[in-house]
């Protein structure tokens, strides 16, 4: 995929919470991020990569 303007790369650094905890964490930060940065009506994309 080829950029064609601004995007971020963030990771969420939750090592030491597990499983609901983790989530629960994760999907707050995300949120934050998300809600301090985009409008509502901009348009987004995001793409999630996970590594095992």
């Amino acid at each position: 995929m080829k950029a064609h303007g601004p995007y971020i790369r963030f990771e969420l650094g939750l090592e030491n919470l597990l499983d609901e905890a983790y989530r629960y964490e994760s999907l707050r930060r995300a949120s934050a991020i998300y809600h301090s940065i985009f409008n509502p009506d901009d348009d987004v994309v995001f793409m999630h990569h996970t590594v095992r």
